[in-house]
């Protein structure tokens, strides 16, 4: 488990750089206004970073037994650990593009349905598939792997269904609307009549 940890977090530091100047991009376009650059910017991000992902999920399956050795010199630990290697292969890429898809319908407004989407995924699904499979029904670090990757799967899903059929005009306006008043409320006319009302 640590060296399937430590792979994980290698392979988000790797990619979460991509994600959030992507992000940036995508907000920023959300805030000028300009719905189609930001659904441009969205989804040229999302394909550029499952690239990445797939480029090091290819990398960490043909070499898993390599990297299995320098964790244990004990062989059939090495074959566990290699065989979780390749678990986390399968749910690597939309675990991470779920995460980015997160970031991007965050920026256009849809902190809700992101909230819930991950509520449901990692919680309803993969903890709970975990404990039940993992534990309830003996089936160990496969269950376990297995549950989280189906949570996996179901949040890409949600995200790239909502992002596929989101209406980026009518969002950006929302965002922008929004923008408009919290910025007039923070005006210091906005602030002198509250206190006048208090």
């Amino acid at each position: 488990y640590t060296a399937t940890l430590n792979l994980t977090f290698l392979n988000f530091t790797l990619t979460f750089g991509f994600t959030i100047a992507t992000s940036t991009l995508v907000a920023n376009a959300v805030g000028e206004g300009a719905a189609n650059k930001a659904r441009k910017f969205a989804w040229i991000g999302l394909c550029m970073i499952l690239g990445l992902v797939g480029i090091l999920d290819l990398c960490l399956l043909t070499f898993r037994h390599s990297v299995a050795t320098f964790y244990t010199g004990e062989v059939s630990v090495q074959q566990v650990t290699a065989t979780m290697f390749a678990l986390y292969c399968l749910g690597m890429p939309l675990d991470i593009g779920s995460n980015t898809l997160g970031y991007f319908l965050r920026a256009a407004g849809q902190d809700r349905f992101v909230l819930r989407s991950f509520l449901i995924s990692y919680y309803m699904i993969g903890l709970v598939g975990c404990y039940f499979f993992g534990l309830k029904f003996g089936f160990g670090f496969y269950g376990i792997w297995f549950s989280l990757i189906a949570g996996f799967y179901v949040m890409f899903a949600l995200n790239i269904r909502k992002m596929y059929y989101l209406d980026w005009q009518v969002e950006v306006k929302n965002v922008s609307a929004l923008m408009r008043a919290e910025t007039s409320a923070s005006s210091p006319e906005a602030r002198n009549i509250e206190m006048c009302n208090w």
